[in-house]
């Protein structure tokens, strides 16, 4: 639940400024109509440019609490990439090792050391077949 409203805070907070055009229009009764599309043969362009800055309706509390939230996804993405890496090693040595101790079996049969059935047991059991 946390997770959403994080992402739904952060994805309002972190929106681009954006361009917008509305129009002016004298309506039927003389009041002025803004649109942002044409609403009638005189009009006047306006272009209007959003200086929305993140965080910038937030209280200091408010503020501070995003950043904290911030920072511990950052923590914790940090965190998951670390252990992505270190299971991608342990991975690599098991299968460096795995591929060590085939080598040893075959020169140990080629020196006529082992039997041959241990040999072809202790081959499948290290996944050298």
């Amino acid at each position: 639940m946390h997770r959403v409203v994080i992402a739904a805070l952060l994805s309002i907070l972190t929106c681009p400024a954006q361009a917008v055009t509305l129009y002016r229009c004298p309506g039927p009764d003389g009041t002025i109509i803004f649109s942002d599309h044409l609403c009638g043969p005189v009009h006047e362009r306006i272009d209007v440019q959003d200086t929305y800055t993140p965080g910038s309706g937030l209280r200091e509390s408010e503020r501070r609490m995003l950043q904290q939230i911030e920072q511990r996804e950052a923590y914790r993405s940090q965190r998951q990439d670390f252990r992505e890496d270190r299971d991608r090693l342990y991975e690599e040595r098991e299968r460096a090792d795995n591929l060590a101790a085939c080598r040893n079996l075959d020169r140990l049969k080629a020196l006529g050391r082992i039997r041959p059935a241990d040999y072809t047991y202790q081959r499948r059991g290290l996944g050298c077949l």
